[in-house]
């Protein structure tokens, strides 16, 4: 596969890099408050939708609703979807990624960590399919001043993807 950028994210597409997107509210983009009542009712018929017919799809479907939340900056919101997801069977990487970075916006790193942990050490994916883990626990490592984990986080996503975000660099401040 071709390189990608070093402001990549594996979500690119799917979510946005919001590096090469100015934020602005819902409201501003898709034409005011009337839109804004719109797009809160579809959130509102999507939730329903979840508790009402369990499908096999729901980790996928409650990872992509708590990726949306957290992107409108309701982070109790997103983090109760995202426990959800990461509660169903076979859950994606992506929730376990989502959870601990809400968990830090929060301020709550070393929940973040113990999360983080526990993804690594139940998912039994390879560091490939890990690399967002890999980094969110890397950061939630930072937080909580514990540098020389923080440092094989990243080391262990630099061996597989050279260009994974700002890895080199976070490798190099950890090295310091």
């Amino acid at each position: 596969t071709p390189p990608r950028p070093a402001n990549s994210s594996p979500r690119n597409g799917v979510f946005g890099d919001r590096q090469d997107e100015q934020a602005r509210p819902y409201s501003d983009v898709a034409g005011g408050a009337d839109a804004t009542s719109d797009f809160e009712q579809l959130l509102s018929e999507f939730r329903a939708q979840l508790s009402e017919k369990p499908t096999k799809s729901d980790s996928v479907s409650r990872t992509e609703y708590g990726a949306t939340l957290k992107e409108m900056g309701k982070l109790d919101d997103a983090i109760r979807e995202l426990q959800a997801a990461v509660r169903e069977p076979s859950p994606p990487a992506l929730a376990y990624e989502l959870l601990g970075e809400a968990f830090l916006e929060k301020g709550q790193s070393r929940i973040a960590v113990r999360l983080l942990e526990k993804a690594l050490s139940t998912m039994g994916q390879t560091d490939r399919e890990m690399m967002g883990v890999l980094y969110q626990l890397g950061l939630s490592y930072e937080r909580v001043t514990d540098v020389s984990k923080a440092l094989l986080c990243y080391e262990r996503i630099f061996s597989v993807d050279i260009d994974y975000r700002d890895v080199q660099d976070r490798i190099l401040t950890c090295s310091a």
